[in-house]
């Protein structure tokens, strides 16, 4: 499955996550990729209006959410 694809269901699946809890249910799910592969597939999936990038907190957290 390709890695956007299941960005997004867990997206659906769980609403809104952080980016290290986005990569935990990858791993779940039989995926794994490096930290910076996520970030930036988070990114990139922000940029083209997919998700919805916020962050949140001192230091800062950036949370994804499907952009619906």
């Amino acid at each position: 499955m390709k890695t956007k694809k299941l960005i997004l269901e867990i997206l659906e699946d769980k609403s809104e996550l952080e980016s290290s809890a986005i990569m935990r249910e990858m791993e779940e799910r039989g995926r794994s990729i490096s930290y910076d592969t996520l970030s930036r597939n988070l990114r990139s999936m922000a940029e083209e209006g997919l998700l919805i990038r916020e962050a949140k907190g001192k230091p800062w957290n950036y949370y994804y959410q499907l952009n619906k």
